[in-house]
């Protein structure tokens, strides 16, 4: 759970003057929003969240921040069925390997 918004909260206390609630709410269309850390990685975007609030709690928008701009930059990434959509399974990504190397090396 991240929770900058809820008073009293550790979040709070840690990020009250490092995250532009307006710029937040504005964003993502709730007041006083909380958020639940769905994946986290190596690349661009760092970090992928969930409002819990989400008025679509079967298939709530994915929110996407990185550590360098952390919810200073917060872009909607879609619905979570379609944000999982773009990931493969390891039987997917294995078939992509073996048809590359197949072409690179002809076998």
């Amino acid at each position: 759970m991240f929770t900058p918004f809820k008073e009293g909260s550790e979040d709070q206390e840690e990020f009250e003057d490092l995250i532009d609630e307006n710029y937040v709410q504005e964003v993502v269309g709730i007041s006083k929003p909380e958020f639940f850390c769905i994946f986290y990685s190596y690349g661009y975007p760092d970090h992928y969240f969930i409002c819990t609030e989400d008025p679509d709690q079967s298939n709530p928008t994915v929110y996407g921040t990185d550590h360098e701009v952390y919810f200073d930059e917060l872009d909607n990434k879609g619905k979570l069925e379609e944000f999982l959509d773009r990931f493969m399974t390891k039987d997917e990504f294995l078939e992509v390997v073996k048809g590359y190397l197949a072409e690179k090396f002809g076998e």
